[in-house]
């Protein structure tokens, strides 16, 4: 369990990347205090997250948002799918630079550390999604906060 949006999008992405998982997000509130089991949760959070669950396993790629807000609900789901896409999409050679860009390197400590150019760098980059993905987090983020609150 999350409260933090921005943390919701990492784990939901980094979930996406291995590819054996469906994401269901659920965004609302939770009952206190929280059980020892995440089944045992009860909240519109929880019942959320398992609607999302399940809508997940009968979507490509595998993610699904339900919340209190269904229009934002729908418009963050929309938005996590497409980098889930974009994150599923990326090849070994995008991961070796989009990692390090994460992690805080440059450009060009990148091309020295690959033994690549810095252009050979940005070309990496911009095949894998990256400048997408790197502006549109923020918009998940905003829209599965929104999404937790009822209209």
């Amino acid at each position: 369990m999350l409260a933090d949006p921005d943390a919701v999008v990492d784990l939901v992405l980094s979930l996406a990347r291995r590819r054996h998982w469906s994401v269901g997000v659920g965004a609302g509130a939770v009952r206190e205090p929280l059980p020892s089991s995440t089944r045992a949760g009860a909240g519109p959070a929880f019942e959320h997250a398992r609607d999302a669950v399940q809508r997940a396993k009968r979507s490509a790629p595998h993610v699904a948002v339900s919340g209190d807000d269904p229009a934002a609900a729908a418009h963050a789901e929309a938005v996590l799918r497409l980098l889930a896409d974009i994150v599923q999409r990326r090849t070994q050679a995008g991961w070796a630079v989009v990692d390090r860009l994460r992690g805080g390197r440059t450009q060009t400590e990148l091309a020295v550390e690959l033994g690549i150019t810095k252009q050979a760098v940005s070309q990496r980059a911009q095949a894998a999604g990256w400048p997408h993905e790197r502006d549109v987090r923020p918009a998940a983020a905003a829209l599965l906060d929104r999404a937790s609150a009822a209209p």
